[in-house]
């Protein structure tokens, strides 16, 4: 937090970054930096733009600073984040994600996003990379009451490896979810900014594969290299930075704008006594604007529906997909040919995972699983696994409490069962669970 600063475009706490003079690291001016707040304020002044209304130049004997090598990416070891993933009852947002969806929903995103909690109950959006490696856990508070970010908390984004105290950790992000990508090869992708949008848009629009890049400025070309060749829709959120009623003005071009109903138009210098915002160059831009740039640069497809159907309240309040989502019940959103569709519309791995995990009763039927397995071509020692909880479920000693999570990882064994990597994901906490069966059962007999 010690480089966080009072913005001097907006006037919010702790949301502004100076840029560094990497020869002493003294800042560049007061004004130059970084607002956070993209959809809120945007400020940006550049130290180019600074030093050209400045009229300042170049020294002569200047030499830029020696490049250092790049760090290898680290990762988190994985039994850190199974732990994390069975910690639900605590976590804010998953206690507001009771009140729209199922438990069996829940359990399944969980087990397919990697949702995290902290001993706050804070959010942990861990991000595997396409390898299942986890490069990353962005870590947020948010209110259990209405699912919205608790925005009294500071820092209001954290980060796992901060918050563990790991040295020399290097993290290099990658999209929230993309451990997806290889699951779902024929799926149209919904990328969107926010994590937690793409865990609800996943429910209530399940036909596409969702990723987060975790940002409006985020959506790099680094990061969509991993999308070359897939069928790639974008839907950005509502807004762009400024309020109704705000004077900016381009320091590069020297134009000046005013917004109203949402939109920046171009004015002539306005009074003397107006209070003028300064940022970057260029006419100020919507964030619609702005991915529909990106669309163009990456080939992808962008939806301009929220642009379209939304108010000029709502576009100021810089809402997004799941504002929308969370207006419908999710028995009513998906109609019976909805559900149709998406089923016809799974691939080959989700219509085995349905065949041999349609619910938790198909524990009941050993015969008939095994011969699934065997199909599958699943590993001796999970297939012994798989039978050891068959025999505990016939005899009733499966507590209630275990049997839609039990089921939920066996369908994450199904998914990953030839990517060892992530398939340890949904083992681990299969053995973890066992012995804890076992114990359980050793005091009953001794009682």
């Amino acid at each position: 937090m010690s480089t966080k600063h009072t913005c001097v475009g907006c006037g919010g706490k702790r949301c502004f970054t100076y840029y560094i003079d990497t020869h002493d690291n003294s800042i560049v001016h007061q004004s130059v930096g970084r607002c956070e707040r993209l959809s809120k304020c945007g400020y940006h002044l550049a130290p180019k733009a600074y030093f050209l209304a400045n009229g300042i130049v170049q020294s002569d004997n200047w030499t830029p600073p020696t490049l250092e090598p790049q760090k290898p990416t680290s990762y988190f070891d994985k039994k850190i984040v199974n732990n994390s993933l069975q910690k639900k009852e605590q976590n804010n947002l998953i206690i507001f994600f009771i009140t729209k969806f199922t438990d069996d929903q829940i359990d399944q995103l969980i087990s397919n996003y990697l949702i995290g909690t902290t001993k706050s109950g804070g959010t942990i959006f861990w991000q595997a990379d396409k390898e299942g490696r986890i490069r990353a856990g962005k870590i947020i508070m948010y209110n259990p009451d209405n699912g919205k970010r608790n925005k009294s908390i500071f820092p209001r984004v954290n980060w796992a490896h901060i918050l563990m105290k790991l040295k020399d950790f290097n993290m290099k992000q990658c999209f929230f979810g993309e451990h997806l990508l290889a699951l779902f090869p024929e799926r149209v992708i919904g990328l969107i900014e926010s994590e937690k949008t793409a865990i609800i848009a996943s429910v209530y629009l399940p036909e596409y594969l969702w990723l987060a890049c975790g940002g409006l400025d985020f959506l790099t070309e680094s990061r969509c290299n991993i999308l070359k060749g897939r069928h790639v829709i974008l839907f950005p959120d509502l807004g762009s930075f400024g309020k109704q009623g705000d004077y900016y003005l381009d320091t590069e071009n020297q134009q000046y704008y005013f917004k109203s109903d949402g939109i920046w138009s171009e004015i002539d210098e306005p009074g003397a006594d107006t209070e003028i915002k300064t940022a970057r160059s260029g006419p100020p831009k919507s964030a619609f604007e702005k991915w529909n740039e990106k669309a163009k640069l990456f080939g992808f497809e962008i939806s301009d529906m929220l642009e379209r159907s939304a108010t000029p309240a709502e576009k100021e309040q810089g809402l997004d997909l799941a504002d929308l989502l969370l207006r419908f019940d999710v028995k009513d959103f998906l109609t019976k040919e909805t559900v149709s569709q998406q089923k016809d519309a799974r691939p080959a791995q989700l219509i085995e995972i349905q065949t041999a995990n349609d619910t938790s009763k198909n524990l009941k039927e050993p015969e008939m699983l095994t011969k699934v397995d065997i199909q599958t071509g699943i590993a001796a020692d999970l297939l012994e696994l798989r039978q050891y909880y068959q025999c505990l479920e016939e005899s009733g000693l499966i507590p209630d409490q275990h049997k839609n999570y039990i089921g939920t990882l066996w369908q994450g064994v199904m998914i990953y069962k030839h990517h060892p990597p992530s398939l340890e994901l949904y083992t681990e906490p299969l053995k973890k669970i066992r012995t804890e069966i076992e114990t359980l059962n050793i005091q009953k007999r001794a009682i």
